[in-house]
């Protein structure tokens, strides 16, 4: 589960933080943008993390980083995803919450 987390590796933030970003990328714009960015920061990882990664989502190695960032992004959006399953990004240790959403089953 390390590949979940080390693939964006998020910034630990605030709860006004955190509220600010679920608004922010409510916004189409500013939610297509930090989609593309999140893919390309995932699909530089290395080999073996985006492998780790596609394996623990059930996905392609190839569509593993945009499919994690969606699921990422859409469970900021919708509140599945709290500040404390965003802030296990940077922790190595995913919450048991993150996993099920970015494994498309939260």
């Amino acid at each position: 589960m390390l590949a979940l987390s080390l693939a964006v590796g998020a910034c630990t933030t605030s709860e006004d933080g955190y509220a600010r970003l679920q608004r922010a990328v409510k916004n189409p714009d500013i939610g297509r943008e930090a989609h593309s960015e999140c893919t390309e920061i995932v699909g530089m990882k290395s080999q073996k993390v985006r492998k780790q990664l596609a394996e623990a989502i059930g996905v392609s190695r190839a569509m593993a980083p945009s499919i994690y960032c969606k699921r990422v992004f859409d469970g900021v959006t919708s509140g599945r995803l709290t500040r404390a399953d965003w802030d296990s990004l940077d922790s190595g240790r995913p919450t048991e919450n993150l996993i099920r959403v970015v494994r498309g089953r939260g």
